[in-house]
């Protein structure tokens, strides 16, 4: 987990997510982007992390908008292929 950890850090930082929407939680793609949507009650930011095909972190985006517990929003060219995770730093 470290060693993942330490990848994530290096990873390039984005900002391309735009609002986005509440819900559906977790990823949803509409043609165009994926709109990312995670429930915490307790995180004070949350990233959405984009992995290649080896498992190495290639971009990180911040999701910044919340409605409620739900943070939210959509990542442009992010299609249903895409390895993605959250992170809650």
């Amino acid at each position: 987990m470290i060693a993942a950890d330490r990848r994530i850090r290096r990873s390039a930082r984005r900002q391309d997510a735009w609002p986005g929407v509440e819900g559906p939680l977790g990823a949803t793609w509409d043609g165009e982007g994926t709109n990312f949507a995670v429930s915490s009650a307790t995180a004070e930011a949350v990233d959405v992390v984009l992995f290649d095909e080896d498992g190495v972190a290639t971009a990180t985006d911040a999701l910044l908008e919340r409605t409620d517990l739900v943070w939210h929003g959509s990542v442009h060219q992010v299609g249903p292929v895409q390895r993605a995770g959250f992170r809650l730093p």
